[in-house]
């Protein structure tokens, strides 16, 4: 799973288990975020517009019509492939 940004925007990934910053950082447009495969980590960004999640190098809709800060989203490939691919998503 991927994380790429569309626009600049600040991400934390949270390890709730052992509450461990994975990632904590600003992403600008056009870079992307290779998230590591454990299970139950957390998503939270300042702006959920910028970002576009790929699973196996298929853009998901789960971010699409939402805005704004967004907190502890469980990064689950599943859950992500499971939505509509976005068109025209992948940059």
């Amino acid at each position: 799973m991927i994380l790429r940004a569309i626009q600049e925007c600040w991400v934390q990934i949270r390890d709730p288990r052992n509450n461990q910053i994975v990632l904590s950082r600003l992403l600008r447009a056009g870079e992307s975020y290779d998230v590591p495969a454990i299970p139950g980590l957390l998503l939270t960004t300042g702006r959920i517009e910028a970002l576009v999640v790929e699973v196996g190098g298929t853009p998901s809709r789960a971010f699409a019509e939402q805005t704004g800060v967004r907190r502890d989203i469980v990064l689950d490939p599943e859950r992500f492939a499971a939505a509509a691919p976005a068109a025209g998503a992948a940059r």
